[in-house]
């Protein structure tokens, strides 16, 4: 298990997740790989982050447990002024699939809701997913 497979397990998760949204034709921006359109898209889009955010040493034994700490950021960006009905069944959508779940070495918690927060001509609503991977040597 290695800091990308913590991704790419988020990420996996993510995408299975993506055919069962039905509400509007869905664009969704990866953590440092920015949508080219992002101010021109009309309907909300999913923004998806990986957190990494601490790590300790989880038992005393000979070969201790590494547990990795972290948060998927899930974020809705909605054009300003369109209110936050629609990011709000964005945000539920994805957030209640990847709460209190295993994703590959990934296991989550329950989801925090992490506020507005404006972005040029959209406002990102927010929802944090914490999770936790624990790494044998």
């Amino acid at each position: 298990m290695s800091l990308d497979s913590i991704r790419q397990d988020i990420t996996t998760a993510v995408v299975a997740a993506t055919p069962s949204f039905t509400a509007w034709a869905l664009s969704i921006e990866y953590d440092n790989r920015v949508l080219e359109s992002r101010y021109e898209i009309v309907d909300p889009f999913l923004c998806v982050k990986v957190n990494l955010t601490d790590g300790y040493q989880a038992d005393i034994s000979d070969n201790p447990v590494h547990r990795i700490m972290g948060q998927i950021l899930l974020g809705a960006s909605v054009r300003e002024g369109e209110g936050s009905a629609k990011a709000n069944v964005l945000l539920s959508h994805f957030y209640e699939r990847l709460q209190r779940k295993t994703l590959g070495s990934v296991r989550t918690y329950m989801a925090m809701m992490g506020g507005a927060h404006p972005d040029k001509n959209r406002v990102e609503y927010q929802v944090i997913v914490p999770f936790w991977c624990d790494k044998t040597y």
